[in-house]
């Protein structure tokens, strides 16, 4: 938090790079770090995919497990469908609707607490082309499960796997590799480099520290699966 409110001084609290560069954001974050989301490198390895996601045309953005709303607050400002964030947590809510707020996207959000395999079936089958980002420390393989929610299989999924007492991984290929095409990417150490040009130039002095700042302390090799549906026959 010392690092964080440095970096608020220096430079404002603007997301300083990454996909939500300029997004005005909070001074206080839950379930992970704040320094790497205010520095802009939080979740680097997903940049290119969160850019192309962007892109195209989906007409509902599911954030399921949205913490504080880093991603559901930066689609809603970027993106032009609107967005609805699950958060377990009366924190996080209190936060997303801070973050959306100061952004200027409240009207383009819904908040809603925790998320069932119910309720994701049915605001998925209110869509025609839905987004679904997913951080729910296991409960994946609760949610992603064709079976229960079959709405999901006209959604692109972007699910951060968490490998516990479940094969997560061989759960969900068995599940969906009928269905979606699946890409992965996994997270790898910070470099020098990764950090903004500006924020580089104000950490000469002190280089380990800028370092550290990102240090989002998930384990080097951890996977995140892209899937995408296949087109129907």
């Amino acid at each position: 938090m010392r690092f964080a409110h440095l970096y608020g001084a220096l430079f404002g609290w603007r997301v300083q790079s990454g996909p939500f560069r300029g997004l005005r954001y909070i001074d206080e974050s839950i379930c992970s770090t704040l320094a790497p989301k205010i520095l802009g490198t939080y979740e680097r390895e997903l940049v290119p995919w969160i850019e192309a996601l962007l892109r195209e045309p989906f007409d509902l953005v599911i954030n399921v497990g949205a913490a504080e709303g880093y991603y559901a607050v930066g689609f809603a400002q970027r993106g032009r469908a609107p967005v609805l964030a699950f958060e377990a947590e009366a924190a996080g809510r209190e936060l997303i609707a801070k973050l959306a707020a100061r952004n200027g996207v409240s009207k383009r959000m819904e908040i809603a607490g925790s998320c069932n395999p119910a309720a994701l079936n049915a605001r998925l089958t209110t869509a025609n082309r839905p987004f679904v980002v997913m951080d729910v420390e296991g409960y994946e393989a609760t949610l992603l499960d064709l079976a229960t929610v079959p709405a999901l299989r006209h959604a692109v999924i972007l699910v951060e796997l968490h490998e516990g007492a479940e094969p997560v991984a061989g759960i969900l290929e068995a599940r969906f590799r009928a269905s979606h095409d699946i890409i992965e990417s996994r997270a790898r150490p910070r470099i020098w480099s990764d950090l903004p040009w500006c924020v580089r130039l104000a950490g000469r002095a002190a280089p380990a520290r800028f370092m550290a700042a990102m240090d989002e302390h998930r384990p080097i090799g951890m996977r995140w699966w892209l899937l995408h549906p296949h087109p129907e026959p």
